[in-house]
């Protein structure tokens, strides 16, 4: 992988990392019962395959051009970047995982988002 796709995967997986992270903490500074430490848990799981299939699509450069495109516009939701493909499926799959690990209906809208 050169340098120059590395770099643009690892922008890409820590905006979906803050992305997840941000509501995690501020629901966790919220409740009485602490939330489990980062890294751990259903969620820190599906952000990890997450970003594993973010960097490997940027490889594609049809992908990688839509994708820069996408998120210079504003935050994305992943599912929608190149709907059919691989990274699609993961995003879908894993903001179900994300929305079920949150207690939040399935009708809540995407939670994987890029910017």
């Amino acid at each position: 992988m050169s340098t120059r796709t590395y770099r643009l995967a690892l922008i890409a997986l820590s905006a979906v990392a803050a992305t997840l992270a941000y509501p995690t903490a501020v629901a966790a500074h919220s409740r009485a019962d602490a939330a489990p430490p980062a890294g751990s848990g259903p969620i820190a799981g599906t952000t990890e395959n997450l970003a594993r299939e973010v960097a490997r699509s940027l490889t594609d450069r049809a992908t990688r051009d839509r994708t820069m495109s996408a998120v210079a516009a504003g935050p994305v939701d992943l599912a929608t970047i190149a709907p059919g493909n691989a990274l699609s499926r993961t995003a879908s799959v894993g903001n179900d995982a994300v929305l079920a690990a949150k207690g939040l209906p399935a009708t809540s809208g995407s939670l994987l988002r890029s910017r």
